[in-house]
């Protein structure tokens, strides 16, 4: 005899919980590989608004590593985005669709392949992702290459100290800064957080960013708060 929680009143919804709850922790990797290959935050992927066409195009992403990559249902990866099954099917034909541009294709399976670092697309590739709106594109300042704009929050979190040392937000996090520069820019990611409340960067994002690895930036997080916490007993 299954037992199920008294607020689910039939075996079919509760099977259907059990089964989402699987599915949520399998979904992460999939947004959050959608959110650092085109740098738009998870929370706008899986949000209720439209949002411009970067915003579009990362949730087909999103839905398209869900299915290829971890098998999920079109009716699941709907589920996950709060939209109908219709819509998730759209955005599965309109990413085959895109494919078809070579230069597309081999970005996906870059994508594919290197989940835990995912390439950011050339501006040729985005702008064939993207569609032709040129509009959308500049409004979209996804990571591009080396020299472009940080990932949505970057540099709104890193303005402050760069002012400071009477830099740029992006060389903040590059090995050419005094490791103590790079140390509080990362922290000022980490405590980033929008209006929503949701922690934009983690560690590993970060790390993912300054081209380090995730130990060196927990490693500097915990000294750094140690360190305070020596300060506030002093």
């Amino acid at each position: 005899m299954k037992i199920y929680p008294a607020c689910i009143t039939s075996t079919k919804q509760a099977e259907r919980e059990i089964s989402m709850s699987v599915h949520r922790k399998a979904a992460i990797i999939p947004l959050e590989v959608a959110s650092m290959a085109l740098g738009v935050p998870s929370a706008k992927i899986i949000g209720p608004e439209r949002g411009p066409v970067i915003v579009t195009r990362a949730r087909a992403l999103f839905a398209y590593l869900a299915s290829t990559e971890c098998g999920m249902s079109d009716q699941t990866i709907a589920d996950h985005m709060k939209r109908d099954r219709a819509s998730v099917t759209h955005m599965l034909k309109l990413v085959e669709s895109i494919r078809d541009h070579e230069q597309v294709d081999q970005w996906l399976d870059q994508i594919t392949t290197r989940a835990l670092k995912p390439p950011a697309p050339c501006e040729t590739t985005l702008k064939l992702f993207l569609g032709t709106n040129l509009d959308d594109f500049q409004k979209a300042r996804p990571a591009l290459r080396s020299d472009a704009p940080l990932p949505w929050g970057a540099d709104k979190a890193l303005a402050g100290i760069a002012a400071k040392y009477d830099t740029t937000p992006k060389k903040l996090l590059s090995r050419a800064v005094p490791v103590f520069q790079k140390h509080e820019a990362w922290k000022a990611l980490y405590q980033f957080k929008p209006s929503t409340g949701r922690q934009v960067f983690t560690q590993e994002r970060i790390a993912t960013l300054s081209g380090v690895t995730k130990a060196a930036v927990s490693r500097a997080l915990r000294e750094d708060s140690a360190n305070r916490g020596k300060t506030g007993k002093g």
